[in-house]
């Protein structure tokens, strides 16, 4: 067990400041700014710095891919709630990760390896989704649902595009790469080479269990007047909208709570089946330095 108390006030300093500056930006709600603020104190006080870099990618990245979306776009995405994250969205995100690192806090320390596999698979999934959401709406072919085949319109839930795919796997990669550069620093705990193709499986498996879920079980929406997908209930053009597949029980936010967990136990089962071949041999894995 490692309850740092200093680096949960390091890391609530850091968080806020994030958490700040993303509020100034308009990336986030004055709920989202809490939440974010909460997911990055946990994620560094319960796990360390490195795993707070990861989440810092992952947040940082997506909310400029979604700047620059809406921008080119001219303007808010009537598919989605809005241009501010919420409270709800930031969990549905960084609730899983932040788990984990909590978990890592009060675990034995031969627990950690496949516990910072499956946080780095779970940001890894947040990420991979998330990219291939912003940049598969500038696919210059209309998605195709993973279910199916079907041509929908852009924004549709479970469509995805060769641009939206490429994405995904651009997204895990990175994560990847931020996790194997930790452990190979001796920053994180693990083999940074398993590192790297455990995260990037676990960020394109998460990924693609959202478009999987999105096309079946997301609750979707069309408004009745202008025609358009969405995840409203009420259009922006202010018309009620009409469920036209899934259960209203199951928003956006599940789906992607549901894939930073799929992305999770990937991450942990890839940990899982190297660790244990390694530690039968007498491996202990690598040190980790005071940045965790």
């Amino acid at each position: 067990m490692d309850l740092s108390i200093g680096r949960f006030c390091g890391g609530a300093v850091v968080a806020a400041g994030v958490a700040w500056a993303a509020r100034s930006r308009r990336w986030l709600s004055p709920g989202g700014g809490a939440a974010a603020g909460i997911v990055g104190t946990l994620t560094v006080g319960g796990g360390g710095w490195w795993w707070g870099t990861l989440m810092v990618a992952f947040f940082a990245t997506s909310s400029v891919l979604s700047t620059l979306g809406r921008r080119a776009r001219g303007g808010q995405d009537e598919t989605v709630r809005g241009d501010e994250r919420d409270a709800v969205q930031v969990l549905a995100n960084g609730g899983v990760p932040a788990a984990l690192a909590i978990a890592t806090a009060a675990s034995p320390a031969r627990s950690t390896p496949l516990l910072f596999g499956g946080f780095a698979g779970a940001v890894a999934a947040a990420t991979a989704d998330t990219w291939a959401t912003e940049l598969g709406r500038a696919s210059p072919v209309s998605p195709r649902l993973i279910v199916g085949g079907r041509r929908v319109p852009p924004g549709t839930s479970g469509g995805i595009t060769p641009h939206g795919s490429l994405a995904s796997v651009a997204g895990s990669t990175l994560v990847a790469a931020l996790a194997a550069l930790g452990a190979g620093r001796g920053w994180a705990p693990g083999s940074g080479e398993r590192l790297l193709w455990g995260t990037l499986a676990a960020g394109v498996a998460g990924a693609t269990a959202d478009s999987l879920l999105g096309a079946t079980v997301q609750a979707a929406y069309r408004c009745p007047r202008c025609g358009k997908p969405t995840e409203r209930r009420v259009h922006g053009c202010g018309t009620r909208t009409v469920l036209v597949r899934g259960h209203p029980a199951i928003t956006n936010d599940t789906v992607n709570g549901a894939a930073t967990a799929i992305g999770g136990l990937v991450g942990v089962a890839v940990a899982r089946a190297i660790t244990l071949p390694l530690q039968s041999e007498g491996a202990t894995g690598h040190a980790v330095t005071s940045l965790d």
